[in-house]
């Protein structure tokens, strides 16, 4: 199954939190605040987008670290105030025109002024014709080399 790994990185850590636990444990949290404090990209498996969301969510909330944070989702549940929805602001403005690659770059020129971004990770996402591209520009502008980007699997 495809996942979402930029070509040539893969993820610095790969926590599971499919398990049936109603509480995270001391040393889980410990972990997930260490990736959520770390550059690069972190793996982490999740039930489902909703359950990973809540994660994000209340950790990004125990830390108040971050100022600005983006989300790229298909998820239709709208996102928390202040969260910016990269796949509404992408598609937005028509960045997401694969036939204009550079459509991207100007994009991240333009509006990449965040410094935490979740990816929700799904079928419908990794199937999308203009993540390649997306994921390119990612690898090109560093941007796991300057924030901490959490992809959440949940297939």
């Amino acid at each position: 199954m495809k996942q979402f790994y930029p070509s040539g990185h893969s993820s610095k850590s790969i926590t599971s939190l499919k398990k049936n636990k109603k509480n995270l444990s001391e040393q889980d949290i410990i972990e997930l605040h260490a990736q959520f404090l770390t550059n690069g990209i972190h793996n982490i498996k999740v039930k489902n987008v909703q359950e990973g969301r809540k994660l994000v969510y209340t950790l990004l909330q125990s830390l108040q670290y971050y100022q600005k944070t983006a989300c790229l989702t298909l998820d239709k549940t709208p996102l928390k105030k202040g969260v910016i929805d990269l796949y509404y602001q992408l598609s937005l403005t028509n960045y997401l025109n694969t036939a204009n690659p550079n459509r991207l770059r100007e994009f991240f020129i333009e509006s990449c002024n965040f410094d935490f971004m979740w990816i929700e990770e799904s079928v419908e996402l990794v199937n999308q014709e203009w993540l390649d591209s997306f994921q390119k520009v990612m690898v090109e502008f560093n941007l796991d080399q300057h924030m901490p980007i959490i992809v959440l699997n949940s297939h």
